[in-house]
């Protein structure tokens, strides 16, 4: 698996319904690690450098692999941050951050109200 930071552009983008899903295609701040094997594409983690993750993504044709786990779990283990959040906007993500070693923080997003996770290693 190779890892690389890459700036998504949204226009380029092989795999447009993706991109289309975030936000954060739009945002230059945002940085982007492309997780790949070969010359293909299997997802990609955005990201401050604050440890804000901001989504997660396994493009489609690999999901259901463990491939989003495998990304998170390495995008953590070679980072310099040793804490990251992120904000599950959806309940069964809740659990699946929690396997991954998340824990609920009892704050909220302030516009969407949804609760933040955060995970110091």
């Amino acid at each position: 698996m190779i890892r690389e930071q890459v700036s998504i552009d949204y226009l380029k983008c092989n795999h447009k319904n993706d991109c289309e899903l975030t936000l954060d295609c739009f945002d230059s701040s945002v940085k982007h690690w492309l997780y790949s094997h070969g010359s293909n594409g299997i997802g990609y983690v955005s990201y401050a450098d604050s440890g804000q993750i901001w989504s997660l993504e396994v493009f489609t044709e690999h999901r259901g692999n463990n491939y989003g786990r495998k990304i998170l779990k390495d995008f953590i283990s070679n980072s310099d941050n040793n804490e990251f959040k992120l904000t599950p906007v959806e309940d069964w993500l809740v659990d699946y951050y929690q396997s991954i070693g998340f824990e609920k923080t009892n704050e909220y997003e302030p516009i969407t109200d949804f609760e933040i996770m955060e995970i110091k290693v």
